[in-house]
């Protein structure tokens, strides 16, 4: 264990998270996305249910986003996927101009009645944003660790 804490500097993990600007997720595929990501994250995290969180998150915008586009959030584990479709516009604006973008969400995770108690669970998680036309703008998949 010396070893690796003489290989490592004391704020290794501050560093490794300013490394991982994007909380783990990465591009779907190699296709190259209109909407490209630099920062992407939640306070707090994990996400608590029923409590306020923000989605943050930074990058730059090839085209204009307007009416019609949706954002589609998936939440995949042991095999059950559930699928969550919200308007574009009524969560984050439109038209959402093309450009630079530094933008921070205030979002409400709902308790429900059959949820766990004092557990935290890490999703396979996917969110997707298709523009009215159901072209594919941005696409970025990886864990999101909630607490129940």
């Amino acid at each position: 264990m010396k070893a690796l804490a003489s290989q490592h500097p004391t704020n290794f993990l501050y560093n490794h998270q300013s490394i991982d600007k994007l909380s783990g997720f990465r591009n779907c595929t190699d296709y190259d996305y209109p909407i490209k990501l630099n920062e992407f994250g939640f306070i707090p995290y994990p996400i608590v249910v029923g409590k306020w969180f923000f989605t943050k998150f930074t990058g730059v915008n090839e085209v204009a986003i307007q009416q019609g586009a949706t954002i589609t959030l998936s939440f995949s584990l042991g095999g059950k996927t559930s699928i969550k479709h919200l308007d574009f516009c009524s969560i984050i604006g439109c038209p959402f101009m093309a450009g630079n973008f530094n933008e921070s969400v205030l979002n409400f995770l709902p308790s429900e009645a059959n949820d766990p108690v004092n557990t935290n669970i890490i999703f396979d998680t996917k969110f997707e944003v298709i523009g009215p036309d159901q072209k594919y703008l941005m696409c970025i998949e990886g864990p999101l660790a909630i607490k129940f």
